[in-house]
């Protein structure tokens, strides 16, 4: 066996590897983003009485819908907003503080590990309309007024 061959081997090991661990990611991001969204359900269970007083105002369930999605929207991507840098900050700091006094490298922005991500943005979102849409569908303003 010679040195290249070994040296390719190694190389596909390291690569069968990586691709576990994106299998690994992927599976965990879907797990996060579902319990994410059922954790939005929890959220939106507490404010069934504010739908209730919508519906009260004229609101249509589908206007409800809408509105909490925005919200839904809107907080999931002022997170973002506000997680990208500071993680990019902890990532450098980590960097001068541990590696770097080593010698070693490292990326600063890891566009597959952003790009990995991205799905769960949308994987919170649509499992938080979906629990949006179970909350206003079963929603009936007698029902809403008689528990309060």
């Amino acid at each position: 066996m010679t040195f290249e061959s070994l040296k390719i081997k190694i190389d596909e090991g390291i690569k069968a590897i990586f691709k576990l661990f994106y299998i690994v990611e992927i599976l965990a991001l879907s797990m996060l983003g579902f319990i994410t969204g059922l954790l939005f359900y929890i959220y939106n269970r507490k404010r069934i009485a504010e739908f209730g007083l919508y519906l009260f105002l004229g609101y249509s369930k589908t206007d409800i819908v809408k509105k909490v999605s925005l919200e839904t929207l809107f907080t999931i991507l002022s997170s973002l907003i506000f997680a990208v840098p500071v993680s990019i900050l902890i990532n450098y700091l980590v960097y001068i503080f541990i590696f770097a006094p080593y010698g070693e490298k490292s990326l600063l922005i890891d566009l597959n590990i952003m790009f990995l991500n991205l799905p769960l943005v949308a994987i919170v979102f649509l499992s938080s309309v979906i629990t949006i849409i179970m909350n206003v569908s079963n929603l009936d303003l007698k029902n809403v007024m008689e528990t309060k």
